[in-house]
């Protein structure tokens, strides 16, 4: 029995749970948590004649948290230890400047985003999987795991990662005029299309390959060239391989989001990508990629938690898609060219100024637009 879609509005944690009955049959039961609360084994049993059940928890994810007003646990800023924009009283490294970023992040992982550029992301960043998707990966968790419990799937929600700092990426590419191909000039629509069946065709691929999941009795090529790859994954090479799973799909616009797999394990950053495109106002068109992620497993270092280390290699890799489509489009009777990227990241030099004790964290969120 497959349960009906939880999702509720506030702040919940959901827990997905997988049931063996005695006789081997497996059933999958989702129960709904508070977020301070741990997860709660399922009451009752849906095996037949009361056959025994082992419950396993599959995993568990935070929904519609960390924002403002909505997760209980958010807390109140400390006040700043000074206003001033020459100092802040604090020594080098100080404990207290550490403990206010580390409380601004727990607020809104936002929080240390320039303020006038989160709301085009937050919607990309807000999006979850349909309950099909999610079932899709519990039926592959169930039969691989079984067999070595290391061989998981499941989704890696930007909620779950360990880094501190969002990145908020958009690449776009302004359009004038379609190109023509055979003799006939495509559609928006098929022009997304001809990309994602010949994604590295429009990429460096000396940074990262994409292709369609293969893995065991797993095989996605078919699912991802037909006509609505809903659920099918993707394995991308590069320096620290990854998997994602598309989420959403339609013609002007799919979105993936990144998942464990057997064959790559964790993604290096965890959270939602798109690609897609959309009419201007002036008759043309915009291609673009867009991304909302956090680095999954953190960093050592403790300015590079807070700052766009790890993802300078990825912003190579959709500078190069912006090139590389705008030729395409141009060498076939289209007109093109790259638009600058919006990129929202943390200063570095104004997050070193709090460490150090240059600046209070009050003086920082008013340098970022905040207050």
């Amino acid at each position: 029995m497959l349960p009906v879609d939880p999702l509720a509005s506030e702040c919940s944690t959901r827990c997905v749970w997988s049931s063996i009955c005695g006789d081997g049959a497996w059933n999958i039961t989702t129960t709904i948590a508070a977020p301070k609360e741990p997860c709660s084994q399922p009451l009752g049993s849906p095996c037949d004649n009361g056959q025994a059940t082992v419950w396993r928890l599959n995993y568990s994810q935070r929904f519609n948290c960390s924002i403002p007003g909505k997760d209980p646990d958010i807390t109140p800023l400390p006040p700043g230890d000074g206003g001033g924009g020459g100092g802040g009283g604090g020594t080098p490294s100080s404990p207290s400047a550490l403990q206010q970023i580390e409380s601004l992040l727990q607020q809104n992982p936002f929080g240390i985003l320039p303020c006038n550029q989160i709301e085009k992301f937050l919607e990309l960043g807000r999006y979850q999987a349909p309950q099909s998707v999610i079932n899709r990966l519990l039926t592959l968790d169930q039969q691989y795991s079984i067999y070595n419990p290391i061989f998981r799937y499941h989704l890696m929600g930007i909620i779950d990662a360990n880094g501190k700092v969002i990145n908020c990426d958009y690449f776009p590419v302004k359009i004038s005029r379609l190109p023509t191909i055979n003799g006939r000039q495509v559609t928006a629509s098929e022009l997304l299309a001809m990309f994602r069946k010949d994604i590295n065709g429009y990429i460096n691929t000396a940074k990262a390959t994409f292709e369609p999941y293969k893995y065991g009795s797993v095989d996605d090529e078919t699912l991802w060239n037909s006509a609505n790859p809903l659920g099918a994954m993707l394995h991308i090479n590069m320096l620290d391989d990854g998997t994602v799973i598309v989420t959403e799909f339609n013609t002007d616009r799919f979105t993936v989001e990144t998942a464990y797999t057997p064959k790559d394990f964790e993604h290096p950053v965890s959270g939602n990508r798109r690609w897609g495109v959309t009419a201007d106002a002036d008759g043309g068109y915009t291609f673009y990629t867009m991304g909302v992620d956090r680095i999954t497993l953190g960093l050592p270092d403790l300015l590079n938690k807070y700052t766009n280390f790890g993802f300078s290699t990825a912003d190579r890799l959709w500078g190069s898609l912006q090139e590389k489509m705008t030729a395409k489009i141009n060498e076939n009777g289209g007109a093109a060219n790259v638009v600058a990227p919006t990129i929202s990241r943390p200063d570095y030099k104004l997050v070193k100024d709090v460490i150090d004790g240059t600046i209070s964290i009050e003086t920082f969120k008013q340098k970022i637009g905040c207050k």
